[in-house]
């Protein structure tokens, strides 16, 4: 079945004045979500299994409430995830602490042993914040499973500022989106950076939210591993062919989390971009919204951006699927 992933756009300007003197500015929203067919079928036959790896922050800044509301997060989340996900769990504060390592969620005894092991990472607080090196821990766990199907997923729950240098927190989470493992992360507290988070997700394209309350800890936990399970397509990217004369200009990550990536840099004749989303959950639709510039010219349709979205899909044994989009502008001499 092809375009079980699919692929659409709308366009602010889709009729642009072919008499009008210099450029236009148009905005473009690229959209992509799981056809109806896929969200229709069984959980078995087109989720993908999951390991996540939590990475539980127990710095000296977080306190016994907020240890015992992230305890129960913690044991809760493991609930949400299948027999056959795998877990990993990780403190970290100026060092780095194995509280649970790579396990297959296998039966009731497993998730009992898992949970008991979550309820020692108190004896582990203290020091500051050191996100780089428990990024990396979490990279080695993810990495030791070796299984290309799975949908790896590092979830970070911090409660303040990251210590050490920012700058190589943020280049090691952007080697490790490179390796196909997303990051999403779940602040609480007054100290939780929410814009430095948002970019060390942007790389993976993962999500970040602010818990204003240390009793949502718990649900805000729960609901973002329950989604992480829900993943249907794994290695999906989007890529961009602009035609030449089109100037591009912004690029937005519109939906489901707002951010900005920045100046779109079409270097000499290069005219294409990457942008990798990473996962698809299966009742999730991603949106990124592109600005650019278009020319004047003579009355026709004109393509002004090809779009190709490329996937896989473990649980149906799709490899390399692509999608494809012409973004079309209409020029006409009709002042209608």
């Amino acid at each position: 079945m092809a375009e079980e992933i699919l692929l659409d756009y709308l366009i602010d300007k889709p009729n642009v004045s072919s008499t009008k003197e210099g450029e236009t500015d148009l905005k473009v929203l690229l959209k992509v979500n799981a056809s109806n067919a896929i969200r229709a079928k069984s959980d078995e036959d087109v989720l993908t299994y999951t390991h996540v790896c939590l990475v539980l922050d127990v710095s000296s800044s977080m306190r016994a409430a907020e240890i015992d509301g992230l305890k129960a997060a913690a044991r809760e989340a493991i609930d949400q995830l299948r027999p056959g996900d795998y877990v990993t769990v990780v403190a970290f504060q100026s060092v780095v602490y194995d509280i649970v390592e790579p396990t297959r969620l296998l039966d009731a005894s497993t998730v009992a042993a898992i949970k008991k092991k979550i309820n020692t990472i108190d004896e582990f607080q203290g020091g500051g914040t050191d996100m780089e090196y428990a990024l990396t821990r979490a990279e080695l766990q993810l990495g030791s499973v070796p299984d290309s199907n799975l949908v790896r997923k590092v979830i970070v729950f911090t409660d303040g500022q990251v210590t050490g240098v920012p700058e190589n927190c943020l280049m090691r989470a952007m080697e490790i989106s490179a390796r196909g493992i997303g990051i999403d992360a779940v602040g609480f507290g007054k100290e939780f950076d929410y814009k430095f988070m948002q970019r060390l997700v942007s790389y993976s394209n993962g999500f970040t939210e602010y818990i204003e309350e240390a009793s949502q800890i718990a649900k805000v936990f729960r609901r973002r591993v329950k989604n992480v399970t829900t993943s249907i397509a794994t290695n999906v990217r989007l890529d961009l062919t602009f035609t030449p004369h089109i100037r591009a200009k912004r690029g937005y990550r519109y939906s489901p989390e707002i951010s900005f990536l920045g100046k779109i840099k079409l270097p000499g004749d290069v005219r294409s971009i990457s942008i990798p989303i990473g996962t698809v959950e299966r009742d999730k639709e991603y949106a990124y919204l592109l600005t650019c510039t278009v020319p004047q010219r003579d009355a026709g349709k004109v393509r002004i951006v090809k779009a190709e979205l490329f996937y896989d899909i473990p649980s149906m044994s799709i490899v390399g699927e692509s999608s494809t989009q012409s973004v079309i502008v209409n020029y006409t001499d009709d002042p209608q």
